[in-house]
């Protein structure tokens, strides 16, 4: 089954939405972590991926580049990434909504699985 990631951007240190933001979504195999897709978040500050057919159980991760983002700003921060690791198992699919609150010293993610489509 495929597993989607659906991501939500919030930059707390403007208050808005975080648009721009570059993001990844990462399959750990054998021979190490290997992207599976990547994109930018939109102006309301979301993006959906589709990490392709998932394993019975599977380990990802989405990787949220917050030093380019702010550094696309002119803002100097701290933290550069902020990595959310997400495991998948019992058969798989569905979405996992992810909301992740970015600021130039670092970030906090919330995730939120949803059933199969």
């Amino acid at each position: 089954m495929s597993l989607r990631v659906r991501t939500y951007a919030l930059d707390t240190f403007h208050g808005r939405p975080a648009a721009g933001v570059p993001v990844s979504i990462e399959s750990a195999g054998a021979g190490g972590w290997m992207t599976v897709a990547r994109g930018v978040t939109g102006d309301d500050g979301s993006w959906t991926g589709d990490a392709g057919t998932a394993p019975h159980t599977a380990v990802l991760r989405l990787v949220v580049d917050t030093g380019g983002y702010y550094a696309a700003l002119g803002v100097r921060a701290s933290g550069q990434e902020l990595t959310v690791g997400l495991r998948l198992g019992g058969g798989g699919g569905g979405t996992a909504l992810v909301t992740v609150l970015v600021a130039p010293a670092g970030g906090t993610a919330h995730v939120q699985f949803a059933g199969p489509a």
